[in-house]
């Protein structure tokens, strides 16, 4: 057992090719962000770390380290802390989103040195295939503002621990949470796919998007030899299908809670991809029942890969789900 007094509140796990593995573990807020006095609580991010921390548990030993520390040119993350990682085993690399920045990284798992980030919100949107319907497209980039932070003690909106909009979440259209990567069989090609929340209440951009960039989004990134990220192979693969269609509901939370985990299914005939929804963030306050996500708005999705290399929905998992 590793408890959040040694690696403090984590949500992205990766396991690494080695045996036993290495087990990755990163920071987050999807458990609320707690302070006290205006200083982060024990236990919220573990000794030594921060909102940027990966930690690193030795098979061996047992024991948890900082393995590295995800940084926007020396930049740390002021709060919002990390998404997911996937982890490359033909490269040895972890990919992992940051949900501040909207960058991911490519960490190398063995050193724990960044390698290079994809800057999904000025490279990806720009120029991309739309898979669904195999047109070039173009999206108004949305650039990250390094002057921006966590509002610890000047909250305007409310508490900080109780209002999101206060962590510096990255805005709708680049905040990127799940991600996995992809062998082709039989070859040596490999994508990283990535989850974009598109969502009211993440900025003032979301209302004036079209109906399309409304919608949460999968997308994928071509990755090099070296497991370099591949500018100009970037593809928009599907929109996740509405959750809420009332204008209430939708106003409140979108068309659907973001995706935070993607996986492939690597024993099936047929290419499989599995999306995990989450209930967004919120807190609370410890203790109170189902105090740091919205319940019962959440699905695991499966989708199937078609004889033109398209993904198309096929059903569900109702896992928790009313």
């Amino acid at each position: 057992p590793v408890t959040a007094a040694e690696v403090g509140q984590v949500f992205g796990v990766a396991l690494d090719a080695a045996e036993p593995p290495n087990i990755f573990l990163a920071a987050t807020s999807a458990f609320g962000l707690h302070t006290v006095q205006g200083q982060w609580m024990p236990g919220m991010w573990g000794p030594g770390g921060g909102p940027g921390t990966i930690w690193r548990i030795d098979p061996a030993s047992g024991r948890a380290q900082p393995f590295a520390d995800i940084r926007l040119d020396g930049r740390p993350n002021s709060g919002a802390a990390l998404g997911n990682m996937a982890y490359d085993k033909s490269t040895a690399m972890l990919y992992v989103s940051d949900m501040e920045t909207g960058m991911i990284h490519r960490i190398d798992a063995t050193s724990g040195a960044d390698l290079g980030r994809w800057d999904h919100g000025t490279m990806g949107r720009p120029n991309h295939l739309d898979a669904e319907t195999g047109q070039n497209a173009n999206l108004l980039p949305i650039a990250f503002d390094p002057a921006s932070r966590a509002r610890i003690g000047d909250c305007a909106a409310g508490p900080f621990d109780r209002t999101p909009a206060c962590w510096n979440l990255a805005p709708a259209g680049r905040r990127v949470w799940g991600v996995g990567v992809r062998l082709e069989p039989g070859s040596t090609n490999r994508r990283l796919y990535y989850a974009v929340w598109s969502g009211p209440g993440t900025s003032s951009n979301w209302d004036a998007a079209s109906d399309s960039d409304k919608r949460s989004a999968i997308w994928s990134v071509g990755l090099g030899p070296d497991g370099a990220f591949v500018a100009q192979d970037v593809r928009r693969e599907f929109s996740l299908p509405d959750f809420f269609v009332e204008a209430k509901d939708v106003a409140q939370a979108g068309y659907s809670r973001p995706v935070a985990d993607i996986t492939f299914d690597e024993c099936s005939s047929t290419p499989v991809m599995l999306v995990s929804e989450r209930g967004g963030h919120r807190n609370l306050g410890p203790g109170t029942p189902e105090a740091f996500a919205y319940p019962h708005q959440s699905r695991t999705l499966r989708y199937e890969m078609d004889q033109s290399g398209g993904w198309q929905p096929v059903g569900q998992y109702d896992v928790g789900f009313y």
